[in-house]
């Protein structure tokens, strides 16, 4: 259960009625589990890299940014919680993941070749999609080469090491990305949650079910 769950109010024989809500019930799971991994905002914040955002993960236009009044470089990790947007921010993730999902396939194919992203399972493909969804494909081809060569390859522990762990050995250095560059220890939820799945793929695959 997502941590993003809504209380909405309504009226039912003039008794006011709070229902929980599910925000994500309309997605597929690979779209849910991203929309948790980023957390749902419906107020102005900046990410990891100072740029404004909102809803889930959707990082502002220019013009957005403009008609909110906010000028010059700003620092990451601030919530401006009086600013927020007018947007149906289930309706504009879906928008984004499917642009992250086709800029990742694509991304993929010239690396290792037409139809390459397609032979995935899906659960492979969602893991890459996710991932270009919280820090791009350039940059996840760019910094985790060994991960995209262990996921081509199908070897799962393989890519769960890269992704860990700076050389992609166990018991080295964990990666910045699993950490969050040092501030979670233990691995950030996005990363832990990635990370056992990698594993579970391994297992799966290993008993042959």
């Amino acid at each position: 259960q997502p941590a993003d769950m809504l209380i909405q109010e309504h009226m039912d024989n003039n008794r006011v009625i709070q229902e929980t809500v599910d925000p994500y019930s309309s997605l597929s799971d690979w779209q849910r589990q991203t929309a948790i991994h980023e957390g749902l905002k419906d107020y102005v914040y900046t990410d990891t890299e100072g740029h404004p955002t909102t809803g889930i993960g959707d990082k502002l236009s220019e013009e957005e940014i403009k008609s909110l009044g906010l000028d010059g470089p700003l620092k990451p990790n601030q919530h401006f919680r009086d600013l927020r947007l007018d947007k149906d921010h289930v309706a504009t993730f879906k928008e984004n993941y499917a642009r992250q999902a086709s800029t990742m396939h694509t991304s993929f194919e010239n690396k290792f070749g037409k139809g390459t992203f397609g032979d995935l399972i899906p659960d492979a493909q969602g893991i890459l999609i996710d991932l270009s969804f919280n820090m791009g494909a350039d940059k996840l081809r760019t910094k985790f080469e060994g991960f995209l060569n262990a996921m081509h390859g199908k070897k799962y522990e393989d890519a769960a090491n890269h992704l860990r762990y700076v050389s992609g050995e166990p018991e080295t250095k964990q990666s910045s990305f699993f950490t969050a560059g040092g501030l979670h220890e233990e691995g950030t939820e996005r990363s832990k949650a990635l990370y056992k799945k990698l594993m579970e793929l391994h297992a799966t695959q290993a008993t042959g079910r």
